[in-house]
């Protein structure tokens, strides 16, 4: 595990090279706004406006939010095709050891990027929350190849799980989350 202080999409930020190799900590994204963000290193996340009742991600506790990384929040899954393979990898969900994660803070507190690189395969899969005062929180995603090789071809799904319906109050996600769990409606787009 390294430490450094490097520039990421040109903002300077403090750097943990294999955050996975310690235990899970507790974060925050500050903002000019009334946005708030709480983090956990293994990408659990609850964020939301003004105050808990409000949430765009279920509000809980760090111990539950260390454990609610993959259920809650940001969820990547990258199909790669290529002459001499196909792979399915889920940059935050495949625990072998041809992943590196790391995880940067921007040095004003306003930015985090999560980065998964998988070296077999010459990729990196980073994403970043920030807030924004038009948007509210944004999430912004990029895959890089690394390297150079034969062609490959690549199909992404990438987005977000368990957000919160709104007027959901944290006592009815909290004591009755089954209820809450019925005001979800999933759509399919063609």
């Amino acid at each position: 595990m390294d430490e450094v202080i490097e520039s990421v999409d040109e903002v300077e930020m403090y750097r943990i090279t294999d955050v996975d190799s310690i235990d899970s900590f507790l974060m925050t994204i500050v903002s000019s706004t009334d946005l708030w963000m709480f983090l956990s290193s293994s990408g659990g996340v609850t964020a939301g406006r003004v105050g808990p009742d409000s949430c765009i991600f279920p509000y809980e506790t760090d111990d539950r939010l260390h454990r609610s990384a993959g259920d809650v929040g940001p969820a990547t899954v990258i199909r790669i095709e290529s002459p001499t393979a196909n792979a399915i990898w889920e940059p935050f969900g495949d625990r072998s050891g041809s992943t590196r994660r790391s995880l940067s803070k921007s040095l004003t507190g306003d930015a985090v990027v999560f980065e998964a690189e998988h070296v077999e395969l010459g990729l990196r899969f980073r994403y970043r929350w920030a807030p924004s005062s038009r948007f509210g929180w944004v999430r912004t995603s990029t895959l890089t190849r690394l390297g150079s090789g034969s062609p490959v071809t690549i199909e992404i799904v990438d987005g977000l799980l368990d957000i919160m319906p709104w007027g959901i109050s944290v006592t009815m996600q909290q004591q009755m989350s089954n209820l809450a769990n019925a005001y979800r409606r999933s759509e399919l787009v063609d």
